[in-house]
């Protein structure tokens, strides 16, 4: 059955789309302002934590990562798992993070990374990467309570 998209609805989606666009323009306008201020920044060929492998496999690692991902959450939660909020919020999250981080690839050849936590060696990161371990976290704790709806 067609839902009708009242005036709420896109005013929601416009207010959701103006919150996930402000977010990927932070993180290029950091990475922007490290870049042009000679600020201290890598530039992250590899994947996650910099592990380098060719690009092809890249892809294909992403594309079966993906659709083995989304194939689990559909089977366990019977299509309806985009009916938890967390789980909504995390899925935005991830994807907001991957879009700016995919920006970088196409813009630069690599993501720019310039937060350095000072913990032993731990790997550089940037925005969007905190956007992406926390939308994960939060599509894995929305999984693992109970199948209620809208929590």
């Amino acid at each position: 059955m067609l839902a009708i998209i009242n005036k709420s609805g896109i005013k929601k989606a416009g207010i959701r789309f103006a919150w996930g666009g402000g977010f990927v323009m932070l993180d290029q306008i950091t990475k922007y302002l490290i870049r042009r201020n000679d600020g201290f920044y890598i530039c992250n060929e590899g994947v996650a934590f910099g592990i380098k492998i060719p690009q092809i496999l890249l892809i294909v690692f992403l594309v079966l990562f993906l659709l083995s991902g989304l194939t689990f959450l559909f089977i366990k939660r019977k299509s309806n798992f985009l009916a938890n909020k967390m789980i909504r919020f995390g899925l935005m999250l991830l994807l907001l993070g991957a879009v700016s981080n995919i920006i970088d690839r196409f813009k630069w050849g690599c993501v720019i990374d310039f937060i350095d936590i000072g913990i032993l060696n731990f790997p550089l990161f940037n925005l969007a990467d905190i956007l992406i371990t926390i939308g994960a976290g939060l599509i894995i704790w929305g999984n693992l309570g109970d199948n209620s709806t809208d929590r």
